[in-house]
C-alpha cells in the first residue's frame, strides 16, 4: 500500500462539500475525496483496504467491515474525518458506548428500538440531505443575511435531522438505566434534551462547549429569529422572562457554532450507523416498510463508483431507465471496461428502474462502451433465480474499441 498520509491528506482537502449532480458527480475530484485518491494513484484495493483500516476500529464485527466497505460505509469514513476536525471523536466513542451498554442489558429491547426509530431517522437524513443540496457559498454574504442563512441551518439540522436521532438515543440510555424505554411518540425537544443532559457524562453533547447552551435553546433562538445584530456582533438571546438570557457572536464563532453542531449530529449519526451495521443480520429483520430518499441511496452508489477508481460523470433518471455515465480515472483495458458493467447491479438497486445503462468513459472522455439490461435480471441475480452466467448473457455490451472487447461476450 501507499503511504497512508496520501490517503488521509487528499481526504482531509475534501471534507467541505460544495441539485445533485452539480454537487455529488460533475465537479469529480473538486469534491469527492475517493476520486481525487484515485486520481493520485491509489488504487481500489488500496482505497478499500484504507476504508477497512479506518472504521475496524470501531467495530466488533470485522468481517462486515471487509463486506460492506465499499457498498455501504466508504461515505462513513469522510463523516468520521468530519468528527476528528471538531475534536470530536470523544463524543463518537461516548455514544457508540451508550449503545452498546444498551444492548448489554437488554439485547431485543435495545434492537426493536433502533428498527422502530429507522423510518424517522431517515426522514431526517432526507433534510439532511436537502440541506447539502440547498448548500450554497457563503462568504459574500453581509452579516444580517449570513447571520439568517446560518441559523436557517441550525434550526434545520436539531430540529428535523438531530431530533429523531435523540429519540433513538433516549430509549437506549433508559435501557442503561433501567428505566421505561416503551415511549410510542418523540416527547418535545426540549424535554429529550433536558433529561439527556441531565444522565449523561459527555454534556457537550446537548450542549456545545464553550457556550454551554442546550441544543434546544439553539434550536429556538433560530425558530423565533432571536437574534439582532449590533455593529459587527450578533446578539442572540434565549429563555423567558426572567430566565431570559443573551449571548454575543461574531460572524466567525457564528461560523464554528454551526459546525460544531453539525459535528455533534455527525458523531451520534456515525454512532448509531456503526452499532446498526455492526448488528445488521439481527436488526434488519425487524424493520417493516422503509421508505428511503432516491437521493440517498444515489450518494452511497457514488461513492461506491468512486472507491473503484471510476468517476460518476452523470446520473440520467426517467421514470423507467436510469443511465449512468461513467468515467475511468485510469488507462481503459479490457479488465476495466469488464470491472464497470458490473456497476449494473448496484445501479438497479438503487434505483429500482426497468433499464439500466452504464456509458463507460476514458480518463480522455471517449466513449469506450455501454453496457444495458433489463431491471428484471438484476433482481433475479440478487434474488439467486438466474446464475451470474445466466446473467451476462443477459446484458448487451456495445464495445466500441475493438481492442477491449471481452472474448466471452
Amino acid at each position: 500500500m501507499k503511504d497512508g498520509n496520501l490517503h488521509i491528506n487528499i481526504l482531509l482537502g475534501f471534507l467541505y462539500m460544495t441539485n445533485f449532480n452539480k454537487k455529488v458527480l460533475n465537479p469529480g475530484s473538486d469534491i469527492n475525496p475517493f476520486v481525487a485518491m484515485a486520481e493520485a494513484g491509489v488504487s481500489p484495493s488500496e482505497i478499500k483496504d484504507f476504508v477497512i483500516s479506518e472504521l475496524s476500529p470501531y467495530f466488533e464485527n470485522i468481517e462486515v467491515v471487509k463486506d460492506l466497505s465499499v457498498e455501504i460505509l466508504s461515505p462513513e469514513v469522510i463523516n468520521l474525518y468530519n468528527v476528528r476536525l471538531q475534536d470530536d471523536e470523544h463524543l463518537l466513542n461516548y455514544v457508540l458506548g451508550i449503545y452498546r451498554n444498551a444492548k448489554s442489558k437488554n439485547k431485543d429491547s435495545s434492537f426493536q428500538i433502533c428498527a422502530d426509530s429507522e423510518q424517522a431517522i431517515n426522514d431526517g437524513l432526507s433534510h439532511y440531505m436537502s440541506l447539502f443540496l440547498m448548500e450554497t457559498p457563503k462568504s459574500e454574504l453581509g452579516l444580517h443575511e449570513y447571520t439568517q442563512d446560518m441559523f436557517k441551518i441550525i434550526g434545520s439540522v436539531i430540529e428535523a435531522c438531530l431530533k429523531p436521532f435523540l429519540f433513538d438515543l433516549l430509549r437506549q440510555q433508559r435501557i442503561c438505566r433501567n428505566k421505561n424505554f416503551n415511549i410510542i411518540e418523540s416527547p418535545k425537544l426540549g424535554v429529550m434534551v433536558q433529561e439527556l443532559y441531565d444522565t449523561i457524562e459527555k454534556k457537550e453533547l446537548m450542549a456545545p462547549n464553550p457556550w454551554g447552551i442546550r441544543l434546544s435553546q439553539w434550536r429556538n433562538i433560530a425558530q423565533h429569529h432571536n437574534t439582532k445584530i449590533d455593529r459587527n456582533s450578533i446578539v442572540c438571546s434565549y429563555g423567558e422572562g426572567q430566565n431570559r438570557n443573551e449571548v454575543t457572536l461574531s460572524r466567525d464563532k457564528l461560523g464554528d457554532l454551526t459546525q460544531k453542531i453539525m459535528s455533534i449530529f455527525r458523531s451520534i449519526k456515525l454512532a448509531r450507523t456503526i452499532f446498526f451495521i455492526d448488528n445488521l443480520k439481527e436488526i434488519k429483520p425487524l424493520i417493516t416498510d422503509l421508505n428511503m430518499r432516491e437521493e440517498t441511496r444515489l450518494l452511497s452508489f457514488t461513492t461506491a463508483v468512486s472507491t473503484q477508481g471510476f468517476k460518476l460523470n452523470n446520473l440520467n433518471l426517467t421514470d423507467d431507465s436510469a443511465t449512468a455515465e461513467i468515467v475511468d480515472t485510469q488507462e481503459a483495458s479490457q479488465q476495466r471496461l469488464i470491472h464497470a458493467s458490473q456497476f449494473l447491479v448496484p445501479l438497479w438497486f438503487d434505483t429500482k428502474r426497468k433499464e439500466l445503462v452504464i456509458d463507460y468513459l476514458s480518463n480522455c472522455g471517449e466513449s469506450i462502451a455501454k453496457f444495458s439490461v433489463a431491471g428484471s435480471a438484476c433482481e433475479n441475480l440478487t434474488t439467486e433465480v438466474i446464475d451470474i452466467e445466466q446473467y451476462i448473457n443477459l446484458v448487451e455490451f456495445n464495445v466500441k474499441c475493438s481492442g477491449l472487447i471481452p472474448s466471452d461476450t
